[in-house]
């Protein structure tokens, strides 16, 4: 489950520099670079002015991203088909991108998938397919130091069309927007990767009919890096070892999963079972988005 506050910019670390801006905002839009997490973010009223697949670069190679995947087990697809699947990013490289369980040309299994179809998403005309690792593969570039390659099947799709937002009392004071919500997060639960790792690729696209919106891929320190907490209880944290990178910063929100005293106490127990409360895993992003002028 994936948790966003408004902000995603992680706060300050001992460990590695959260925040560096350079780059001056560009009008009618602002783009700013957020040098040790990789952000490209675009902001204010879009208009027609926005990112978008009449905007896609020719190709002129591969991302590092490409081609990880490989069939295990049950797996019937293959490499190749699978990185059929692919979108070329806003740097003329070519990345893995959604696609459906099955192969629809072939009928053949992956044994993963990634959440909602993009293309349900109001949004998925203007900003075009999701590249899968664009920001991991800017990191060292930008100055981080260290490299934070994530695997494949961890990327998830989630949309949302026409949310009704509502600020105040209601009657005259009430304002009510309605906003589309396009978004991607790397959520690498099926492996021991999200125990350790706090380091993972955010995408938000988000537009809304008063003329906000923003479009930012970063790569965002969820939680503290080498610990997780415990979803029944999240005063309890568990040291899980080493990060990669070793210099991963520490961030906002938290990683919460579930832990074997989360079953003991809520599946065992006299009233009956409550796996909702067991089970339950949250991913929450805590942080800012800031233009170079500080806004």
């Amino acid at each position: 489950m994936f948790h966003s506050s408004s902000a995603a910019t992680p706060a300050p670390s001992t460990k590695a520099p959260a925040e560096t801006l350079l780059d001056a905002a560009t009008a009618p839009c602002c783009r700013v670079w957020i040098v040790a997490l990789c952000v490209l973010l675009t902001g204010c009223d879009l208009g027609d002015d926005a990112i978008g697949p009449s905007d896609t670069p020719t190709p002129i190679g591969n991302g590092t991203s490409l081609g990880i995947w490989s069939p295990a087990g049950p797996d019937t697809c293959t490499s190749q088909s699978h990185d059929q699947h692919s979108a070329v990013g806003p740097d003329g490289l070519v990345y893995p991108t959604w696609h459906p369980p099955v192969d629809p040309a072939t009928g053949c299994t992956f044994g993963h998938e990634h959440g909602r179809d993009p293309k349900g998403s109001d949004l998925f005309g203007l900003v075009g397919p999701i590249p899968f690792g664009y920001a991991n593969q800017h990191l060292v570039a930008s100055g981080f130091g260290a490299v934070r390659n994530e695997d494949h099947v961890g990327h998830k799709v989630e949309w949302e069309n026409d949310m009704e937002m509502r600020i105040g009392d209601g009657g005259s004071a009430a304002i009510e927007i309605r906003c589309d919500l396009l978004t991607k997060l790397h959520q690498g639960t099926h492996s021991p990767d999200a125990f350790t790792n706090n380091l993972h690729e955010l995408v938000y696209h988000l537009r809304c009919t008063d003329g906000t919106g923003f479009s930012v891929t970063i790569l965002t320190p969820i939680g503290d890096a080498g610990e997780l907490v415990v979803g029944c209880n999240r005063s309890r944290h568990i040291a899980a070892g080493t990060p990669v990178p070793p210099n991963s910063p520490d961030g906002g929100g938290k990683r919460a999963l579930p832990e074997t005293a989360c079953i003991q106490e809520h599946v065992f127990r006299s009233g009956g079972p409550r796996f909702d409360s067991a089970l339950r895993e949250s991913w929450e992003v805590g942080g800012r988005l800031r233009k170079e002028n500080g806004r």
